[in-house]
């Protein structure tokens, strides 16, 4: 801390509190930005020590430490956090904070689709994924980071909940509720020596569901490695839960944007195991409608590509109804929607200006060549 007129602020007292919290870590480089690092999971701040009190020494400097380590969630990086105070002797108190990323281990395992595998994958059908090792800096692991034993482990796991019976302690009534459980559908090592820091694996699913992907190893030193990826898999035996309005149609589009033209994919999933389905694409008005017939609980939309008067979103609604089972029963209307952002890439233009010199006088004429890319 120092005054403004540049003068140290010795023996000013100063109160500092270290904090830390998980973040993600992404790669930027184009061989990685697609793929996912790190567990899914995440929990809060965690404040790793109470506000402690200080003096600046005679250059108005303070050392607040703190010692990393025994965060509550494995191969994830931290944030540490830093908030400090500083007060003068006319009781004046000004505050600044700074933060430090803290890798978990020297390397992460990235994880992602093939590019091939287009869309929402389906049941008995072959996925192939794509795997790095790369260090925080986005460089491929040296086979030095590795651990001993040169493997890593694979776990595939499959979302499913149970009905579980309970009686109500109050009145004594019998309810039923609903526990998530994950399945292990599968579990094997791989190879990670130096002719596979990166490479392909598959998995086949014998199922519809929602399932969770988890490569796990160590670096050289011990340090946990591991990384995460759900996916959805389609299948007539993939039931759709939701406990507070079971009316709803879940809708959820394969990929966050869409190109111009590019072929769109939405899964939708509801209670109803068959009927037909009103399907209307919408911005302020209806863009087209038609009907869909579905044997399944669970199905996938396809949409042809979108044009230009689609930017920058529009919505998918379907609707449908329940059948009448007796002369009293009443049918349900089910409905759901989504939106479809579609990309500004078509209608982004790159400008290229060049001077006619690099050096004008005052009073010069000005030519610049205009090109767009």
């Amino acid at each position: 801390a120092s005054y403004l007129g540049g003068g140290a602020l010795d023996n000013g007292s100063c109160t500092w509190r270290w904090s830390r919290q998980p973040v993600s870590f992404r790669a930027k480089k184009e061989d990685f930005k697609d793929m996912t690092f790190g567990p899914i999971r995440s929990d809060g701040k965690d404040y790793i020590s109470a506000k402690e009190k200080g003096k600046l020494n005679s250059q108005g400097q303070v050392s607040p430490l703190t010692t990393t380590g025994g965060e509550s969630l494995s191969g994830k990086p931290y944030s540490y956090n830093l908030e400090c105070q500083v007060v003068d002797s006319g009781n004046q108190a000004i505050s600044s904070s700074t933060s430090a990323i803290v890798h978990s281990s020297k390397f992460y395992i990235g994880l992602a689709s093939a590019k091939k595998n287009y869309g929402f994958a389906s049941a008995g059908k072959k996925i192939d994924f794509n795997y790095a090792c790369i260090t925080p800096d986005e460089i491929l692991a040296s086979p030095a980071l590795l651990p001993k034993d040169k493997r890593f482990t694979l776990e595939v796991f499959r979302e499913n909940y149970k009905s579980i019976q309970e009686i109500n302690d109050s009145n004594g009534q019998l309810y039923y509720r609903y526990e998530r459980e994950d399945i292990l559908e599968e579990k094997r090592d791989l190879s990670l020596d130096e002719k596979n820091i990166s490479g392909t694996f598959s998995y086949t699913p014998q199922k519809g569901g929602s399932y969770l992907i988890r490569l796990s190893s160590t670096d050289v030193d011990g340090r946990k490695v591991i990384t995460e990826k759900s996916f959805y898999v389609t299948g007539k035996d993939w039931l759709w839960y939701n406990e507070n309005d079971s009316q709803e149609i879940k809708l959820l589009p394969s990929k966050d944007e869409y190109e111009v033209g590019e072929k769109i994919e939405i899964l939708a999933q509801t209670e109803l195991p068959a009927g037909t389905y009103l399907l209307t694409l919408e911005r302020e008005k209806i863009l087209n409608s038609r009907l869909i017939k579905i044997d399944s609980p669970t199905f996938v939309i396809e949409l042809d590509g979108l044009g230009q008067e689609a930017f920058p979103v529009v919505y998918a609604r379907l609707t449908s109804f329940s059948d009448r089972k007796s002369s009293s029963d009443v049918p349900k209307a089910y409905y759901g929607v989504t939106a479809i952002n579609v990309s500004r890439n078509s209608r982004t233009f790159k400008i290229e200006v060049t001077p006619n010199k690099t050096v004008y006088n005052p009073g010069d004429d000005v030519e610049l060549k205009i090109k767009t890319l």
